[in-house]
């Protein structure tokens, strides 16, 4: 978007996929690209790009790009994944056509990108060549492939100002969570008045105020950061090491696509359907479609409150359950039982978007919303009452 005052992007689910740049080859990939506006949000939206595209310091990867003049912007509250061979940014912005103005907070990002000690060899969760940046409240995961040792001077960081535009730069970087398998979670080349304070970083070498550089500058504090417990930091990077791998080598190839390909079941689920399930405009309803749930499967479940009178025992593998908007498809048990019983045989189970209220009590001894044997995965899942 381009000219384009007082806009909103709001509430949407962004793919942009590309399976035919062969490893090794070079594309440039942006979802959301916005310049020379203002007074623009965007919020809550679930972006994913992903290549195997990249090489060096080319190619790029981004679900957000800002370029100025952009004043008034607000990004928040979105899920920005991005993957690929070469750089790699959740959120990039820079003031080289005029002044930049950002507010930032309560994103979650995840970045897996390959970068080097070139300039444009850069993996980032964000990178803000700006003027002014308030970046608050999110969480960020980054992770650089093929890394040997991190060194100062390989660029991945989970927040930074790397790459240099002219004019002065000022941030306040407070409250976000940061991992990274660089050298510092937090790296800007030159900044004047800013801070970094109150944040949770770690990264493969340093943690808390140390993974904090400010190479440049003026009136600029660093103070009361901390690092993140040993557990919690592998359980990030885990995350994003296993997002990479499974896009990279579960989803994407040559022939196929993610979420929608032919290999996978598609059903569809609302309150009071009726259908066959084998679309949105003729959905079948929810005790049809886990009495008959199938491998490789995604169910896509309409708004509305679901009430629960039995336990659904799922054997299936490779399946997703995904609520069509975060939170409004809301799963209800009645504290009696479990809602899901997730058997050793279901690997690579996935709830998604989903709200569970008045799951299994502790007063049962044991149980909950959900009852599993093996590992599922739970992304962007609201639990009240379980």
């Amino acid at each position: 978007m381009v000219d384009s005052n007082n806009s909103f992007i709001d509430y949407n689910n962004f793919t942009e996929i590309d399976t035919f740049t062969p490893s090794g080859s070079v594309d440039y990939l942006y979802v959301i690209d916005i310049y020379k506006l203002q007074n623009a949000t965007i919020s809550n939206n679930n972006v994913l790009v992903t290549t195997l595209g990249g090489a060096g310091g080319n190619g790029t990867a981004y679900p957000i790009q800002i370029t100025g003049l952009a004043v008034d912007i607000l990004i928040c509250d979105n899920n920005l994944t991005a993957l690929c061979n070469g750089p790699c940014l959740g959120i990039y912005s820079q003031n080289y056509y005029g002044i930049t103005s950002l507010e930032v907070c309560r994103n979650n990002v995840n970045v897996s990108g390959r970068a080097g000690t070139h300039n444009y060899a850069l993996v980032s969760g964000m990178e803000f060549q700006d003027t002014y940046v308030n970046v608050y409240s999110n969480i960020i995961n980054v992770n650089a492939k093929d890394l040997a040792v991190a060194t100062t001077n390989v660029n991945i960081y989970g927040i930074s100002y790397s790459q240099i535009t002219s004019g002065s730069h000022t941030y306040n970087i407070y409250n976000n969570t940061v991992s990274t398998n660089g050298y510092y979670a937090v790296y800007l080349y030159s900044a004047i008045n800013s801070n970094v304070t109150s944040n949770r970083l770690q990264s493969n070498k340093t943690e808390g105020d140390a993974s904090v550089k400010i190479v440049s500058g003026s009136n600029n504090v660093i103070f009361n950061n901390t690092g993140i417990s040993s557990s919690v930091s592998n359980n990030y990077n885990n995350e994003i090491k296993l997002m990479s791998n499974l896009n990279f080598s579960g989803c994407i190839s040559e022939n196929s696509n993610i979420l929608g390909n032919s290999n996978y079941n598609q059903v569809y689920v609302s309150v009071e359907g009726r259908g066959d399930g084998k679309s949105s405009d003729n959905p079948t309803n929810l005790t049809n479609a886990l009495d008959n749930l199938e491998n490789n499967t995604i169910v896509h479940i309409a708004d509305g409150l679901y009430v629960f009178e039995k336990t659904y025992s799922i054997t299936a593998t490779n399946v997703t359950i995904q609520a069509d908007n975060k939170g409004k498809a809301i799963f209800s048990g009645n504290k009696t039982r479990s809602m899901f019983s997730i058997k050793d045989t279901a690997d690579n189970f996935i709830f998604y978007n989903l709200s569970f209220i008045n799951g299994k009590s502790s007063a049962n001894k044991v149980g909950g919303a959900i009852s599993a044997n093996v590992e599922i995965t739970l992304n962007n899942c609201i639990f009240e009452n379980n």
